[in-house]
């Protein structure tokens, strides 16, 4: 006779749950950013702010072009309202925070002990969030271009002014006004995996994105020009310009220049989240 087989209290046939998939980590990092509050309201209201900003400028200067001349109306740079300096500043401290956040919140919360002890595999996690990231902010980006393009130019059309969608220099405009919404969300993450701290994260984010290039401002040095060009900020402001014809800038960057600054940044970023997190302990 044979003993029949049994099994130690607690356990089952199969101890060993399978490894989480990739697309389960994209659907629960997808999960945990929207269940955030300060996501709707930081990217919702952001996102009118913005336009509103851009329109307001549009009426104003809409009330004042009838007493322009013809030259002023050909040299006039209608991007700057289409996408103004300060809102789109606002927009960049936004998408920034919120990707500080989706790391440094973890921390903070202690939650992000929990998500290693689910997936012990810490690049896939960031690897994960750095995708919902960028599919989010490039949406959002993407629709926050195209309306305050398409909306204040036509308003500055009934008098004259303005562009259209295919007028040279145009849809590379939009395209790094709709990018520079992800590129800001993955510098963020970056910076919230190395501080770990969500306020903290918050104010590293600023001082990268907004206080560095106005450090960085001066002509003196041909460094300190080169290293004014390489922020996000700068290189999205040459690229804005594309469609104003005027006396280039010597000290501007070119647009493949900027091009490169917008790509290398973030990826910079999250391969710096990816070996923070994996280097050190939660």
């Amino acid at each position: 006779m044979t003993a029949p087989a049994t099994s130690r209290p607690g356990t089952s046939a199969s101890t060993d749950d399978p490894p989480a998939r990739f697309g389960d980590l994209l659907a629960a990092e997808w999960i945990k950013l929207w269940s955030l509050r300060s996501t709707f309201w930081v990217l919702g209201l952001g996102a009118l702010t913005l336009i509103g900003l851009n329109v307001q400028a549009t009426l104003a200067d809409h009330r004042l072009m009838a007493s322009w001349s013809a030259q002023r109306l050909a040299d006039y740079n209608w991007m700057n309202d289409a996408f103004g300096q300060s809102p789109y500043l606002l927009l960049m401290i936004c998408t920034g925070a919120i990707g500080a956040i989706t790391i440094a919140g973890e921390y903070t919360s202690g939650l992000i002990r929990t998500t290693f002890a689910a997936v012990p595999a810490r690049r896939s996690v960031v690897a994960a969030k750095a995708a919902v990231v960028t599919v989010v902010m490039t949406i959002l980006g993407t629709v926050v271009a195209v309306t305050s393009f398409g909306v204040t130019q036509a308003i500055l059309s009934t008098r004259g002014g303005g562009y259209s969608f295919t007028d040279p220099g145009v849809p590379q405009a939009i395209a790094a006004s709709a990018l520079i919404a992800p590129v800001c969300a993955l510098i963020g993450m970056g910076v919230g995996a190395l501080i770990r701290h969500t306020a903290a994260s918050v104010i590293g984010v600023f001082a990268v994105l907004v206080m560095l290039p106005e450090l960085t401002k001066g002509r003196s040095y041909a460094w300190v020009v080169d290293l004014h060009n390489a922020m996000p900020w700068p290189a999205w402001a040459t690229l804005r310009n594309s469609p104003w014809q005027d006396v280039p800038d010597p000290y501007a960057a070119t647009a493949t220049g900027s091009w490169i600054v917008l790509a290398l940044w973030p990826l910079a970023a999250v391969l710096l989240a990816t070996l923070a997190v994996h280097r050190r302990d939660p």
